[in-house]
């Protein structure tokens, strides 16, 4: 239900601080304090106890605790979720989580804003307010809202404020028009109202202005400099009588600049701020919004329409019965769910699934002695393997995909290199819950590298005791779950280095619904607790130099064996010949921008865009077929890359500019340039350094000028590529890697982490 306890809860887990809460509650604070009275402001700086009554995440109740420190604050919220994360954010200050309907505690000032507006009866919450008040009650409010939020269940009316109401006294007022500043957070206007306790006795004399402010001199000063415009064109238009034609055409000019210093002057600094816009322009913009809100009403019934309609057709109701008897039916379930695995993963895959659940069915703890035995087995041979000299030492490397050797990916890539230099891998897969099946579970997967099921490792943490005696020994993170946090403690122990390996700004993928599993404390952890941390790009080492400024920024890479020949597009082109573009990798429309790519499809008839990747939804793949001059080819293996990408004149990563986008450093755009392929880029401005790339900004005309460029210095011959070969030897996997396992152990801060 909407307002309540577990309704906010939700909102204050899921998407609060996504919808900008925490800014938008800063901006209500923002208008209180500059409304408060001096005398109010004085009364707090003497020093007051003060509760923050709906204070979400506390942002406003630290504010004014730093504002007014002779005062102490309370923030108050009936949400133990925004209560949590408020202790999280300012743990100097008070917060406690409890409903002001039966709150047993009272402080000098009970203060709320913006909450009263969400109850069916907020005038019955206000004697609540009263009854938890010994001397002030202060109230902000939307007021005189018309167009409800679906939040919001009341509008306040002047008639709303008694003078005297509870005991309390109205002792002062001020409205404020939230459309004379440019926000994003409310666009009408907010009442500010204190109530006195009538037993608090004051000195001071309460006049006309504790209700109406300065509005009325504010009016009369621009009044009276109106009345001067008027009067002196006026004037002008008298004079415009009596002279000649060509007389005339000199005061009219007059005239203009006469207006214009009419505008300048609605446009001076007044005491609420600057008054930004004419009355025409005022006029056109309420019209605007008048406009989009009679659209966005009518969108809102089409759609509502449409979706009933659906819901009502037999084809829905058709589907859910299919879907009901599909999902809930057991042996239909079943036969689907092995259906789907055999099409992911093979029918080899499947029967040897079903072998192991056959073995140990019905029993868990079969199968955790199995799992137990099965790890115990390859630590012993590992052992023995250090022992006679077969490996140099272990490293434990957790990974979002499964291994694949021909998967150009940097954890699978490092797993690779390590293997050559004879260091085993256990290579944790990931597993989104304890039972989950995934691939080749307890093998070996490439010489040297073991796929392990992720918790299997991470839940049997007392095991790594059996790999002592090796001496070298790495544990790598790049993905920073607080399902690998307990782990940390025992791989320290055992004699593991810990290096995280910061590949890609988790931050933003969480919230474009991309890394569920991303915890931001658990990233803060990994970054003060490693031994060695690594960033995939400047703007991610940027990101973290806060806590620590020895990060060392690697980059992305390539391996030649895994792409085949390189060079494969250095030939000259004819140069009235057809422009072939290409593109691989994930096609989300999280960051890529495919409004580019149509646009210069749609005007460009010189032009064969090549798309190969993954990712794409159905409404994208379903315009891709409209267009002639773009073929799309689904997803394609590294080793096959050769047989496209030798038919393009140029390689292009159109992403869309963002602060996910800011942070990447793709594989694609090295593999691009080993293949001899000029590269133009949007959305990834660091990528400007390397050479043979052009960085634009993301517009399609822009990127067909950078594209036709590239390809005219193809024909032309100007590529340098003795430099490109220059900076491909110092990008290559081999390279990036050397210094992920040098033994360096010198960094300050892990050792005042770990108290040495």
């Amino acid at each position: 239900m909407i307002n309540s306890k577990e309704y906010w809860d939700k909102r204050f887990v899921e998407n609060w601080e996504e919808n900008s809460g925490r800014r938008q509650t800063m901006f209500f604070c923002n208008i209180s304090v500059n409304l408060f009275p001096e005398w109010f402001v004085e009364d707090l700086e003497e020093g007051l106890t003060f509760g923050d009554v709906g204070c979400a995440e506390g942002d406003c109740t630290n504010y004014l605790a730093n504002r007014f420190p002779n005062s102490i604050f309370t923030g108050i919220d009936f949400s133990t979720e925004a209560i949590d994360k408020a202790a999280k954010h300012y743990p100097n200050v008070n917060y406690i989580a409890a409903d002001i309907t039966n709150l047993n505690r009272t402080y000098d000032v009970i203060y709320s804003s913006n909450t009263l507006e969400h109850f069916h009866r907020p005038l019955e919450i206000m004697q609540h307010l009263f009854r938890c008040s010994n001397k002030y009650v202060v109230i902000l409010i939307p007021f005189q809202e018309r167009m409800r939020f679906d939040e919001h269940f009341y509008t306040f009316e002047y008639s709303d404020f008694p003078l005297e109401n509870g005991g309390f006294s109205l002792v002062y007022a001020r409205e404020y028009d939230c459309s004379q500043v440019e926000n994003i957070f409310w666009s009408g206007k907010q009442l500010l109202v204190i109530y006195q306790r009538k037993n608090n006795h004051s000195k001071r004399q309460l006049s006309l202005h504790d209700f109406v402010g300065d509005l009325s001199e504010n009016y009369n000063s621009l009044s009276i400099k109106f009345k001067d415009i008027n009067s002196s064109y006026a004037r002008v238009e008298n004079l415009i009588e009596a002279l000649s034609d060509k007389q005339a055409e000199i005061v009219k000019d007059y005239e203009i600049k006469l207006r214009m210093a009419q505008q300048q002057l609605w446009e001076e600094q007044t005491s609420k701020g600057k008054l930004e816009i004419t009355l025409e322009n005022e006029r056109q913009k309420r019209q605007i919004l008048e406009d989009q809100e009679k659209w966005l009403l009518n969108e809102n019934y089409q759609y509502s329409y449409e979706l009933k309609k659906i819901y009502a057709s037999g084809f829905w109701k058709l589907a859910l019965a299919y879907y009901k008897v599909r999902d809930h039916t057991p042996v239909i379930k079943h036969g689907f769910k092995a259906l789907r695995f055999i099409k992911n993963h093979g029918f080899k895959n499947f029967y040897k699934v079903c072998r192991h659940k056959l073995k140990t069915r019905g029993n868990q703890t079969k199968l955790n002695e199995l799992e137990t035995n099965q790890l115990e087995s390859i630590y012993s041979k590992l052992v023995e393997q250090y022992k006679n000299k077969e490996i140099k030492g272990v490293a434990i490397i957790p990974s979002a995909f499964p291994f694949d050797e021909l998967y150009n990916q940097r954890t699978i890539n490092l797993a690779k290199y390590l293997s050559q230099q004879k260091i085993a891998c256990l290579f944790l897969v990931w597993q989104w819950k304890r039972d989950e099946i995934t691939d080749r579970p307890f093998e070996v997967v490439y010489p040297h590298v073991y796929s392990i099921p992720m918790y299997s490792i991470i839940d049997r943490p007392e095991q790594l005791v059996l790999l002592e005696e090796i001496k070298f020994k790495y544990a790598f993170y790049n993905t920073p779950s607080s399902s690998y946090m307990d782990f940390i403690p025992s791989v320290r122990e055992h004699g593991f280095k810990l290096i995280y390996d910061i590949m890609d700004d988790w931050e933003e993928f969480y919230k474009v619904g991309q890394a569920p599993w991303y915890s931001g404390e658990a990233e803060e952890s990994l970054v003060l607790q490693s031994d060695l941390v690594i960033a995939v790009s400047e703007p991610l080492l940027s990101k973290f130099k806060f806590l620590r400024n020895d990060i060392k920024c690697i980059g992305n890479g390539f391996y030649a064996d895994l792409l085949g020949d390189s060079n494969v597009s250095c030939k000259k082109p004819n140069g009235k010949s057809i422009i072939h573009i290409g593109y691989f990798g994930h096609l989300t429309e999280s960051w890529f921008d495919w409004d580019i790519l149509f646009d210069m499809a749609e005007n460009n008839n010189n032009i064969m865009l090549h798309i190969i990747g993954y990712g794409a939804s159905e409404a994208i793949l379903g315009r891709l077929k409209k267009y002639k001059n773009i073929s799309y080819y689904g997803k394609v293996k590294p080793d096959e890359l050769i047989k496209h990408v030798r038919n393009w004149h140029v390689g292009i990563i159109p992403f869309k500019q963002s602060t996910l986008s800011l942070a990447v450093d793709p594989i694609k755009v090295y593999e691009y340039l080993y293949f001899g392929l000029p590269t133009v880029v949007t959305g990834i401005p660091h990528l400007q350094k390397y050479p043979n790339v052009i960085v634009v900004e993301n517009d399609a005309d822009n990127f067909m000028n950078a594209v036709q460029m590239s390809y005219d210095n193809v024909v032309r011959e100007t590529i340098d590529y003795r430099i490109i070969q220059e900076f491909l030897e110092e990008t290559k996997w081999e390279k990036r890697f050397e210094s992920f396992i040098a033994e360096d152990d010198s960094s300050n801060f892990v050792r005042l982490y770990r108290n040495e």
